[in-house]
């Protein structure tokens, strides 16, 4: 694996524990303000609502000018909203830090994951696509405690101050790595296309070559259009088209619901059930994390990677991903299913059980997804693939929490999980359905 993808693992890690540091010390430092409710639903949503609306935007602008830079940027964004907390506590001021939040958000899913289709080699890319899942699922085990913490011991100053160094050293890094990694011998890591060497009349007087990018992080920018991955040519994008297939979309947005509600109701359930919602967080970050990896090991394995939308054997392939999404969406169905029957009382070792199971499910389903989409996408449109899936996995959490949290303060728990339970349901139902040749994963083009 070449050492780009572990700098941008590592990169995307350290900026997910500075986002999560937020996700639990902000509504404490807020309400200790003398913030309403109201105020901080309104805070605590927007970042994911300026996420979505700005990640199109961005996304064609990392295929135009390179992932690389799209990735300091977003960077640079997630430090200058810690530092505008820390600096000024009015309410303008904190709906602008907000706001370049879900610009460093927006941009760094699309960049990390696309900087990691491009990177790795073809036989590997599912597991550096699951690298990036397990950054994202370890800042959620190591960041919301430590903001936690942080607020405790540290005041607001100190978790302000601490979000904003965490990001400061994964921006670091990244323009670190983008002077450093250099690329392979090729011309560009294996999978984002080899060097345009002359072809063609005068190529045997002596055309220079294609001078070859500087780093690893450039190189993965979309130069491959022409020429395509592994020497194929792109097909054009066709206009108006979704660029990636409705049911990934769809299968996106129900795991949005499903990682939604067990990272912000858990503590609710808690609260009433007994149980510590630090611990059942910690269960299911670490099983998804394994089942992240293991998933992205299984993929590479069964088709010898994602490989590009235009390659030989496409459709082969990234088949083996689509596979994996029926069978975990069935893992998650059965998760929540336990959990339903769990909460009609006293917590016991069945919540903890029903972590594990629906945990297995989403790192499973949630890696097998991105690298049939983005893993497949051409290079010149994997941050568009990007793009658009992150951001129905983000509906996916806006809407879904939004609905079951209406549900449970109608209803309870029982219902709740069993309305989870369904979704995850039809989610094995797309799941199968997109097992076949008739979904074809390249972005913009209709079977």
């Amino acid at each position: 694996m070449p050492v780009g993808v572990y700098v941008v693992a590592l990169v995307a890690w350290l900026y997910f524990v500075a986002l999560d540091m937020l996700a639990t010390g902000l509504p404490l430092a807020l309400a200790a303000a003398g913030a309403g409710e109201g105020w901080i639903g309104l805070l605590a949503g927007w970042m994911g609502l300026a996420a979505m609306i700005q990640r199109p935007f961005l996304a064609a602008w990392g295929d135009r000018h390179g992932h690389g830079r799209l990735l300091v940027a977003s960077l640079a964004a997630a430090v200058a909203g810690a530092v505008l907390f820390a600096v000024r506590p009015e309410p303008g001021a904190q709906l602008l830090a907000r706001t370049l939040q879900g610009t460093s958000l927006a941009g760094l899913v699309v960049a990390s994951q696309a900087l990691m289709a491009a990177l790795a080699p073809v036989p590997r890319r599912g597991r550096a696509l699951a690298l990036q899942g397990l950054a994202d699922t370890g800042g959620v085990l190591v960041g919301t405690n430590l903001g936690e913490w942080a607020w405790h011991h540290l005041g607001r100053t100190g978790l302000f101050a601490g979000a904003a160094a965490a990001a400061g050293v994964a921006l670091g890094l990244a323009v670190a790595g983008r002077r450093a990694v250099m690329p392979s011998a090729g011309g560009g890591p294996a999978g984002t296309g080899p060097a345009r060497a002359a072809v063609g009349p005068g190529a045997a007087a002596g055309a220079r070559p294609a001078p070859r990018p500087r780093t690893a992080l450039a190189a993965a920018r979309p130069r491959a259009r022409r020429g395509g991955e592994a020497g194929c040519r792109q097909p054009a994008a066709r206009p108006g088209v979704l660029p990636l297939p409705s049911a990934f979309l769809l299968l996106g947005a129900l795991i949005g619901a499903i990682f939604g509600t067990a990272l912000n109701l858990t503590a609710l359930h808690a609260q009433a059930a007994g149980f510590r919602a630090g611990g059942w967080l910690a269960v299911f970050a670490l099983v998804a994390m394994a089942a992240r990896y293991a998933a992205g090991t299984a993929i590479d394995r069964a088709g010898g990677g994602t490989a590009g939308a235009s390659a030989p054997g496409m459709a082969g392939a990234v088949r083996p991903a689509r596979r994996l999404l029926a069978p975990a969406f069935g893992l998650m169905a059965a998760g929540e299913a336990l959990l339903a029957a769990a909460s009609g009382g006293p917590a016991g070792y069945g919540v903890y059980a029903a972590a594990v199971v629906v945990a297995a499910g989403y790192g499973i389903a949630h890696t097998a997804l991105v690298a049939a989409a983005v893993g497949g996408a051409p290079p010149g449109r994997r941050g568009t693939a990007a793009g658009w899936l992150a951001n129905a996995i983000d509906l996916g959490v806006g809407a879904g929490l939004a609905a079951l949290g209406w549900v449970l303060e109608r209803w309870s728990f029982p219902l709740m999980y069993g309305a989870l339970a369904g979704a995850a349901g039809l989610g094995a139902v797309l799941g199968l359905a997109t097992r076949g040749d008739r979904l074809r994963p390249e972005a913009g083009a209709r079977p």
